[in-house]
């Protein structure tokens, strides 16, 4: 059997995975401030060292982790979509990602949650938190944009307002949802309906205008 050959781009690749892996795990498990870099590290199977010359500090860690948790929700949005090119995906599928990468991840939640605490209370956090938001605002953008050219459909609003909305729209969804002691099952469902309708709506309004 053979094995794969380690390239230094690999070998980083890896260290970097792994050191992500590790994190996330230990974050969740203890919280932004309470999780030691030296137990990351030793989670990962490397040191200290290996943190600072990927990420710096334990801050870029941890919005790293947070940043690849919401490319991997995109990814299987994108993943969707690509496999029904000739049908648009009901709702219910829709959801179900959101269900999976989302609402079941309650660790993630509660350092997303942990984290912008400290970014109100904290103005260097607040900065860097702030550039994390707009990234994720410019992944959403990117996605939206791609889908609509895709699609040839077009919406009345700019498209990095229109992400910032659904940004905003996810991140109280998803907070209700888990902490809530109301059952709502369809809460997102009822959201994306509730959104598709007003495209819709607007689309028909033109139509007949036009008419």
């Amino acid at each position: 059997m053979a094995t794969e050959r380690l390239t230094p781009e690999r070998r980083r690749e890896l260290t970097h995975n792994a050191l992500l892996d590790a994190a996330e795990t230990v974050f969740a498990q203890r919280g932004f401030e309470a999780a030691a870099l030296d137990d990351i590290a030793a989670a990962a199977g490397f040191t200290k060292g290996a943190i600072y010359s990927n990420f710096g500090n334990r801050q870029q860690l941890f919005l790293a982790v947070m940043e690849r948790h919401n490319q991997r929700l995109f990814d299987a949005y994108a993943r969707l979509l690509d496999d029904a090119k000739e049908h648009r995906p009901d709702v219910n599928a829709i959801a179900k990602v959101w269900g999976e990468h989302e609402l079941a991840n309650r660790g993630m939640l509660t350092l997303s949650l942990e984290f912008r605490l400290r970014a109100l209370r904290d103005k260097e956090v607040g900065k860097a938190f702030a550039q994390f938001e707009r990234r994720t605002e410019d992944l959403i953008a990117g996605f939206v944009a791609e889908r609509l050219a895709d699609a040839h459909a077009s919406i009345d609003v700019p498209v990095e307002e229109f992400a910032a909305i659904l940004y905003a729209a996810n991140q109280g969804l998803w907070q209700h949802a888990a902490t809530c002691g109301t059952k709502h099952p369809r809460l997102f469902e009822t959201f994306l309906e509730l959104l598709i309708r007003g495209a819709n709506r607007d689309v028909t309004m033109k139509d007949h205008l036009i008419g």
